[in-house]
C-alpha cells in the first residue's frame, strides 16, 4: 500500500472515504477489537490540525510508512498478522470471550479468525495510508471511536493488545524492526489513540 499525498484531488479523496468506509464497517460488524486496539494510549494526541503534532514528527510518519510497505513484502498479510493474536491470547486470555467464533487453541486454522486478522491488518493500511492526511485521519478515528463505544469499548486490556501489534511487527520485520522504527509506531499509536478516545468520550457525553 502506497501513501497518499496530503494534497489530492477531490476524485482521489472520495474514493479513499468510500474504501475506508467499507473496510471499517466489515470489521466492526466482525468484533469490537479494532477499536481497543487503537485505543491504546488512552487519549494522549489528535489535535485534528494538519500541523506539527507532539509526539508524532514527520520522520516518524516516514518510518511508520516505509516499515509498513517492507511488512506487507514480508508474505500473507493474515500470516503476518497472526501472531499479534496469537500472543494476545497467551497474555491476556481474559480477552478471548470478545472472540466467542475462535477456538484459540488452534487459531492458524481457524478461518473466522484469519479472516478478522486480515481485516484488522487492512485497516491499519489504511491507517499508514492516510498517515500524511491527519484531518482526515482523525476523522476517520474519532468516528471509530464514536461508533465503538456503543459496542462497550474498555481501556482494561488496550496496553497488552498494542504490545503484541508491536510483537507481529517485529516477529515480521526481524532486524528491521529497529528501536527508531517501533518508536515512530509507538508515536503513530498514541496519536491515534488519542483521536479513538475522543470519539468515545464525545459519544459517552449523549448519554
Amino acid at each position: 500500500m502506497s501513501g497518499y499525498s496530503t494534497v489530492c484531488s477531490k476524485k482521489m479523496c472520495h474514493q479513499l472515504d468510500e474504501n475506508v468506509k467499507k473496510k471499517l464497517t466489515r470489521i466492526s460488524n466482525e468484533s469490537e477489537i479494532l477499536g481497543k486496539m487503537i485505543e491504546l494510549s488512552g487519549g494522549m494526541g489528535c489535535s485534528g490540525s494538519t500541523g506539527p503534532q507532539p509526539g508524532l514528527t514527520e520522520s516518524h510518519k516516514t518510518t511508520v510508512k516505509k516499515s509498513w510497505a517492507n511488512f506487507l513484502k514480508k508474505g500473507d498479510l493474515t500470516d503476518l498478522g497472526m501472531p499479534m493474536f496469537i500472543k494476545l491470547f497467551e497474555e491476556a486470555p481474559e480477552v478471548k470471550p470478545l472472540f466467542k467464533f475462535v477456538d484459540t487453541r488452534n487459531c492458524n486454522e481457524n478461518t473466522k479468525l484469519r479472516n478478522h486478522v486480515k481485516g484488522v491488518f487492512e485497516v491499519v493500511g489504511v491507517a499508514v495510508d492516510t498517515i500524511d492526511d491527519l484531518t482526515k485521519l482523525s476523522s476517520i478515528v474519532v468516528d471509530l471511536g464514536s461508533r465503538h463505544f456503543h459496542y462497550g469499548t474498555r481501556k482494561e486490556h488496550l496496553p497488552v493488545v498494542g504490545k503484541c501489534l508491536i510483537h507481529a511487527l517485529s516477529e515480521g520485520l526481524g532486524d528491521e524492526f529497529t528501536e527508531d522504527t517501533k518508536n515512530a509506531w509507538l508515536s503513530f499509536y498514541n496519536w491515534l489513540g488519542g483521536c479513538f478516545a475522543k470519539g468515545v468520550s464525545t459519544e459517552s457525553r449523549k448519554k
